[in-house]
């Protein structure tokens, strides 16, 4: 009786109810589907309101999947000749591989804060697989160069960007072979990378000089040598080793420089034990004979861990904190008012971030460069002293030119660090080297790359560095503003990352419509096949 009433029904005879109650593409398929992503909207808007950082790792974790399949599909998949039995396939020893190595990355970054924090020395496990977590981004970003060169070659040979199922059959060879080439192609440049990374990040900073031209600079400050330190990131993979290396780099104890410059983000984890352990080389540097001769200022570094644990221990230490302050160096060769001055900002993280780790407010101090100015002497102004500003973050130069700063030394963008991560450092004023903006005005700002860099220790197209600026009179000598390498890979970046972006973002649709129109197909036989037999019962 119900199939005789079901058929009985007018709009049972009609195709359109079969498709609104049968097909996974239905009209009532997609309501609720509909429904669904809006609670699922919903939902993600409540916790990002009420948590935030449980937002931030809904958006990770999708995208760290889709990065993870992306290189599996592009660097294990063509080496694994796949059988009928599903279960064998997963237990292929290259996926097993594969996976052991994703799951002890990702360990070794879950596990940097607890083992990299409470020691004095770089924790072995650490050092191999916090690194190799950072690595991770050699294979996708070989991965995606590849398929943007491959994209490059099929519009060259043919015309027209093509999806990939086409290309396996305009291209007239066997898929595997043609995905296997590409493999091998990624592994040999992801292990050019690799190793050109470990060479460059373990390798001795380098120590570049620059010359500072000052207009009528007094002649007892001529060659008045200033080094410069930032980034040394002492924390999970950087200890007291990479700070005493980088001052006997300088020659800090030799007296090679008349002074010092710690540059924002030297720690990187709350004050502890361990760290106090790593700072011991700054410690001794100051009773060496450079007391009132170093200067820090915060980084955004400082910041996020809690920055005024560093203020107490800076001070402790002997060493001069310059977040909205003056100081005054002079030689025994010129009088007490003749030297150089320098002056540091906060960093601007102060505006944004509750530090402390706990949302501590009261540790926040905003950047303030005219107040910093304001305390500089009337008479150290008359005598013309050149002036320098340390500001962790290379950020506002024309408000410190306008009070007469002649040289604003930064750090923070490491140069980029890894290619193509110098893309996202181009809201920065400088990425590294030396800038002039007006050549009729002896002012300049100055870019580090950094002595350590942050997280894992990896590099690609930038360099460790730490450096000494030497003062010489503006008629004597020149500045050297020439294009660094990692200056010139940020523009390069800046043009690759969005145009492969949007190559691969049309060859993600383009395969989507491709699916679709199968899906599509599938969808029609089924209608039909729904028609024929609904015809053969009622017969």
């Amino acid at each position: 009786m119900e199939n005789s009433s079901y058929h009985s029904s007018p709009e049972n005879n009609d195709t359109l109810w079969i498709a609104l109650t049968h097909l996974p593409t239905s009209l009532l398929h997609r309501r609720a589907q509909l429904i669904c992503c809006t609670l699922s909207l919903l939902l993600i808007i409540i916790i990002s309101i009420l948590q935030p950082i449980i937002l931030v790792f809904l958006v990770l974790a999708p995208i760290l999947y889709l990065l993870v399949r992306y290189m599996h599909v592009r660097i294990i998949q063509p080496f694994i000749i796949y059988k009928s039995d599903a279960k064998l396939n997963k237990l292929h020893p290259l996926n097993l591989l594969f996976i052991l190595i994703i799951i002890l990355s990702f360990l070794g970054a879950f596990t940097a804060r607890t083992l990299g924090h409470g020691q004095d020395s770089v924790h072995s496990f650490l050092k191999i697989f916090y690194n190799s977590f950072g690595a991770l981004i050699f294979p996708v970003t070989s991965c995606w160069i590849i398929d943007f060169l491959e994209l490059i070659y099929i519009y060259y040979k043919y015309k027209q960007i093509l999806p990939y199922p086409i290309i396996n059959v305009v291209v007239d060879i066997k898929t595997s072979t043609w995905r296997r080439k590409k493999a091998y192609l990624i592994l040999l440049l992801t292990l050019f990378k690799l190793i050109n990374s470990y060479i460059v990040a373990y390798s001795d900073p380098r120590l570049i000089t620059v010359q500072i031209p000052i207009k009528n600079l007094d002649s007892c400050l001529s060659g008045f040598k200033i080094g410069m330190v930032s980034d040394l990131h002492l924390g999970p993979l950087a200890d007291s080793g990479d700070a005493q290396l980088s001052l006997d780099l300088l020659g800090v104890s030799e007296g090679n420089v008349d002074a010092l410059m710690l540059v924002g983000d030297i720690g990187d984890q709350p004050i502890n034990k361990a760290l106090l352990e790593k700072f011991k080389p700054l410690k001794d540097a100051v009773e060496g004979g450079m007391e009132d001769r170093i200067f820090w200022t915060s980084g955004n570094h400082e910041n996020i861990v809690g920055v005024q644990p560093y203020r107490d221990i800076i001070h402790e230490y002997g060493i001069i904190n310059l977040e909205n302050n003056f100081t005054h160096v002079t030689l025994p060769s010129c009088g007490s008012n003749i030297g150089v001055d320098f002056i540091g900002v906060a960093d601007y993280t102060g505006y944004t971030r509750m530090t402390g780790g706990e949302g501590d407010t009261s540790q926040i101090i905003a950047p303030d460069i005219e107040y910093a100015a304001s305390r500089i002497p009337e008479e150290n102004i008359v005598n013309g002293n050149p002036l320098i500003l340390l500001s962790h973050q290379p950020r506002e130069w024309e408000k410190a030119d306008t009070h007469g700063v002649n040289l604003m030394v930064s750090g923070h963008t490491h140069g980029g660090q890894a290619f193509p991560m110098h893309a996202f450092i181009i809201n920065q004023e400088g990425n590294a080297g030396l800038f002039q903006p007006d050549e009729s005005k002896d002012r300049y700002y100055y870019v580090g790359e950094g002595a350590v860099g942050w997280g894992p220790r990896v590099r690609f197209l930038s360099w460790p560095e730490v450096t000494i600026f030497e003062l010489v009179n503006a008629d004597t000598s020149s500045p050297d503003t020439r294009l660094r390498a990692a200056q010139l890979t940020m523009y390069i970046a800046v043009v690759f990352f969005p145009t492969s972006l949007l190559f691969c973002c049309y060859i993600v649709i383009m395969n989507s419509r491709i699916k679709g129109f199968a899906k599509m197909k599938k969808t029609e036989e089924r209608e039909a096949e729904l028609i024929v037999q609904e015809k053969e019962e009622e017969v």
